[in-house]
């Protein structure tokens, strides 16, 4: 009957650390798959950033060259504007047009320029 008991006890706690091995080695299973999985979502959204961060660079470039564009085009017909207005005799007149056209303007692409960055 000790004998019995004996071998029912050894049963019982090899059951026993079995299911607690098994458990241990099922939590470092679970831990361990859900660090990967986090690892790789932080990869995936770093990348997704990068492209995102080199496509909005990309964007700013283009909208920064295409107004540099329309500002120099503006001056340019303002300054035509005055050289060919006829109302205007002197040419000291003509040149004080300009240069107040060319400081207004600067002034106003200065702005959309500090818009466009702050964009």
């Amino acid at each position: 009957m000790n004998t019995i008991r004996s071998l029912v006890s050894n049963q019982t706690d090899e059951w026993s650390n079995n299911l607690r091995r098994q458990e241990k080695e099922l939590f470092e299973l679970r831990r361990q798959q859900i660090s990967d999985e986090y690892d790789l979502l932080k990869k995936l959204l770093l990348d997704a950033q990068k492209n995102q961060m080199d496509s909005l660079k990309t964007k700013l470039e283009v909208e920064t060259r295409d107004l540099k564009q329309a500002q120099t085009r503006k001056s340019m017909e303002d300054t035509r504007q005055i050289e060919n207005d006829r109302t205007i005799a002197s040419r000291a007149e003509k040149e004080r047009r300009v240069k107040e056209t060319k400081e207004r303007n600067l002034k106003l692409f200065v702005e959309e320029r500090k818009r466009l960055a702050m964009k």
